[in-house]
């Protein structure tokens, strides 16, 4: 993911995964149109596809998503896991990590945000975007790994896994 796509995210609720322009400008989710697209206070990726394609590899493997991926179908849906960034990748596995944060205090900008991307979907004057600053660094940082059922096959998936900066 590009530094754009990562700006328009946190600061426009704009999905990268929506394919239409209109609807991704719209705020609206890319893989359930039915809803609109959130994002915390922090957009972030990892920049390089290998170490990507490597974090998929090494997290399917982690005991503590087996663990999780194990869970009993009719209890609840695995807690997220925090696994530090340099478990996964070395001592340097954070310089692959980049990310954006809503500039300001974090309520005043979650709301203003809120506010930006419903004028705009209303086809009001929404005045300008709200911004987005870069995250300063990732050391010290965690994989954040999240879950879903999968109801086709009735067992747990990994639902997303994203860098998360030191600072949350």
């Amino acid at each position: 993911m590009d530094e754009q796509s990562l700006v328009g995210r946190v600061a426009r609720l704009e999905d990268p995964a929506q394919p239409d322009t209109a609807l991704r400008e719209n705020g609206v989710d890319g893989l359930d149109s039915s809803k609109s697209h959130y994002c915390g206070r922090y957009a972030t990726a990892i920049t390089d596809p290998y170490v990507f394609a490597a974090v998929t590899a090494v997290l399917s493997e982690h005991r503590d998503v087996q663990d999780a991926l194990r869970s009993d179908w009719d209890g609840p849906v695995p807690a997220r896991l925090e696994i530090p960034i340099s478990d996964l990748l070395g001592a340097d596995g954070h310089k692959f990590c980049e990310g954006f944060r809503l500039r300001g205090d974090w309520e005043e900008a979650k709301a203003q945000r809120k506010e930006w991307v419903l004028a705009r979907s209303n086809g009001s004057d929404a005045g300008d975007a709200p911004e987005a600053e870069p995250v300063s660094a990732f050391e010290g940082g965690d994989i954040v790994v999240m879950f879903k059922r999968n109801l086709g096959a009735s067992k747990f998936e990994i639902s997303t896994f994203f860098p998360d900066p030191p600072e949350s």
